[in-house]
């Protein structure tokens, strides 16, 4: 599932989340959630808030079902 994360420095990534965890970790993956990921090649950890989750109860030939990978912020 992709989530759509502002990280503390102001940029947005869609990162998977699989590669995220929750800060507190009795909270849930969802939005508004403060979350953190490790970055192996610079040996550190990345914070940030989530402000989106691909929504997963469409079905895959729905025309609506637009992945976070494929929307842009100029449209």
């Amino acid at each position: 599932m992709d989530i759509l994360v502002k990280w503390s420095d102001g940029t947005e990534n869609i990162v998977s989340s699989s590669q995220i965890q929750c800060v507190n970790k009795f909270d849930s993956l969802k939005k508004g959630a403060h979350i953190k990921m490790y970055w192996k090649p610079e040996n550190k950890f990345y914070f940030g808030v989530v402000i989106a989750i691909e929504d997963d109860c469409f079905s895959s030939d729905s025309e609506s079902n637009i992945p976070l990978g494929m929307l842009r912020k100029d449209l």
